[in-house]
């Protein structure tokens, strides 16, 4: 974790080398001001001390005090001035007003001698009270990463075991493994991950070779870059997530450079980035055995050590050594004949088991649910049922919505004479001919399920083609009035799907 701000509200609390600042977002070397009313939204009366630290480099907003309870409705507001995420924050209390400042922060600390209310709640209870207790967590092993805390307001729920129990893993300081057999539901679980976390406020840097997690983008606070748009530089793709503190989705489907070499150089800008900002919390890279590979040319780039990546993978054992030894968490998705014997060896090895002990534990599992195992002594394995994404995933959206299928694959529109002459590459020009289509070509389609069949087996939606379904039915045998609505059932069906 990449602290950058300390809030502590505790008694007694003086750094040595303070700088002292009456608006959040202005800092003062030197200066010793009364506590005045800062300008814009932040209309509170407070101040905020700024602790150097060596292992940071610069000044730290190291405690804030007010006049009334209002740090918590303080901090979002200073946060954001400073250009600071609350996941990049610290919060220390000792009072029973302190319980709303502690939940809004990365991490919740109360000093020893803290109310028994906030020690309850905090994540840590440092060892020594008041200004002792912050000014020993500045040069303590929490700040250098030798203390591993998981906060309870900060797990991200993935479903629920068959016995009803949640199933979570920390949102932050911790690296996962999504991998599965192809149409094993690796991208959906991967992109169901990513809008959980980006729920929570993390920052997100998506990697996307294939164009599956494009409907991220309708998320509030995530950027879609690439696609058909030109790629950002790396170091503009580093500002970019800098400058709007949230999100970013790079769609490299239609990229042109080799998208390996622009991952590896991208790598390195934003980890420099993390260094300074700790900003993106967690950088996502779908088909990673191909950048992230034994020959891949981004392994130079990644760090495992630093924490917050989420590798995608079908072919876990082509991944490069820093890549396989560095996982906290691993996400095994099953096909139809359960998991590939390939991923249940990967498993086994990583997590110390043995394959024989490991197979019973997997036996029955099937699409829909999932495993996920934490390596450690002794190894935690948990089968659960992947909770339902916020935002539709449809993999490879990108290509069937915009790209053009080849020849043999396109659908070509007839009526009960014969071609009409119409033929469509993509679900945009699929959708923009059945608007325009004549009755008797609708009904002519809708009695052979001729839309759902390709859609089914070219497209290989089967959640579209099973909603077309039931409107070719019914669009058959329906009177002249009523096609006009089933028309616009299809047309809606497609646009949820992909085009909205």
């Amino acid at each position: 974790m990449t602290v950058r701000i300390i809030f502590a509200s505790v008694e007694a609390f003086r750094p040595r080398a303070a700088v002292w600042s009456s608006s959040v977002g202005k800092v003062h070397m030197g200066d010793a001001v009364e506590p005045a009313s800062a300008s814009g939204d932040l209309v509170v009366d407070a101040f905020v001390a700024f602790a150097r630290h060596e292992r940071w480099g610069g000044y730290l907003p190291a405690r804030v005090e007010v006049t009334d309870s209002a740090e918590a409705a303080l901090l979002e507001p200073a946060l954001s001035q400073l250009g600071i995420s609350r996941h990049n924050a610290i919060a220390v209390g000792d009072a029973e007003n302190d319980l709303a400042l502690l939940d809004v922060c990365e991490l919740g600390l109360a000093v020893a001698n803290a109310v028994p209310s906030l020690k309850e709640r905090a994540d840590v209870v440092l060892g020594e009270p008041d200004g002792s207790g912050v000014a020993s967590l500045l040069v303590g092993p929490l700040l250098r990463d030798e203390i591993r805390v998981e906060p309870r307001r900060w797990q991200v729920d993935l479903g629920r075991s068959p016995e009803g129990e949640p199933v979570a893993i920390p949102g932050s300081r911790v690296n996962l493994l999504v991998t599965g057999g192809s149409g094993s539901g690796k991208s959906y679980a991967a992109g169901f991950f990513a809008e959980r976390l980006i729920s929570l406020g993390y920052s997100v840097c998506v990697f996307d070779p294939e164009g599956d997690h494009g409907p991220l983008g309708r998320l509030r606070g995530v950027v879609l870059v690439g696609g058909r748009e030109a790629l950002p530089a790396p170091a503009q793709l580093a500002r970019i997530v800098q400058r709007g503190l949230g999100s970013v989705v790079v769609d490299l489907s239609f990229a042109r450079a080799d998208r390996a070499a622009y991952i590896g150089e991208a790598l390195g800008a934003l980890e420099k980035l993390r260094a300074d900002t700790g900003l993106p919390h967690w950088i996502f890279v779908d088909e990673a055995h191909v950048p992230l590979g034994v020959e891949g040319v981004a392994r130079r780039c990644f760090n495992p050590a630093r924490k917050g990546f989420c590798l995608v993978t079908y072919r876990p054992v082509e991944l490069c050594n820093g890549a396989k030894e560095g996982f906290d968490f691993f996400l095994a998705l099953p096909g139809e004949r359960g998991v590939d014997p390939e991923i249940r060896d990967a498993l086994a090895r990583a997590a110390g088991f043995s394959p024989d002990a490991l197979d019973p534990q997997l036996t029955g599992i099937g699409l829909g649910q999932a495993v996920l195992v934490r390596p450690g002594s002794p190894p935690e394995l948990r089968v659960f049922s992947l909770a339902p994404r916020w935002v539709a995933h449809v993999r490879h959206w990108h290509k069937y919505a915009g790209s053009r299928l080849p020849p043999a694959q396109r659908f070509h529109f007839r009526n009960r004479r014969g071609a009409t002459g119409a033929v469509v590459a993509n679900l945009a020009e699929f959708h923009h001919e059945i608007r325009r289509s004549a009755e008797d070509v609708l009904r002519h389609h809708a009695g052979g399920s001729d839309f759902s069949r390709w859609i089914q087996d070219v497209i290989q939606d089967s959640t579209l083609a099973a909603s077309v379904r039931p409107v070719e039915a019914r669009l058959g045998p329906a009177s002249s009035s009523a096609v006009e609505s089933l028309r616009s059932e299809l047309l809606e069906a497609i646009e949820k799907r992909y085009l909205a």
